[in-house]
């Protein structure tokens, strides 16, 4: 019993962290683009445009790498909780 809801739960929490990590990856590649596009475009914007266009690139990557960790954190919680029986 405990190890069915286990591998239900390990399922259902890493596929949603999978679609996640997806399509942040994704949304990751348009936001490169446009960046790119960005900086070829305006040259001659005011350096606090640039900064906020840079500072938002930077963080995104942060963002992915913690729907990752928080992802690895749910599986090895569920784990944790169905070891010591706490589930039922």
């Amino acid at each position: 019993m405990v190890a069915g809801l286990e591998r239900s739960l390990i399922n259902h929490t890493l596929g949603a962290v999978f679609i996640g990590f997806a399509f942040a990856c994704v949304l990751y590649g348009i936001l490169i683009t446009q960046v790119f596009h960005y900086f070829r475009r305006y040259p001659l914007d005011k350096l606090v445009y640039k900064l906020t266009v840079s500072v938002d690139l930077t963080m995104h990557p942060v963002c992915i790498d913690d729907l990752k960790s928080g992802g690895y954190d749910s599986v090895r919680t569920i784990r944790a909780a169905a070891s010591h029986n706490w589930l039922r």
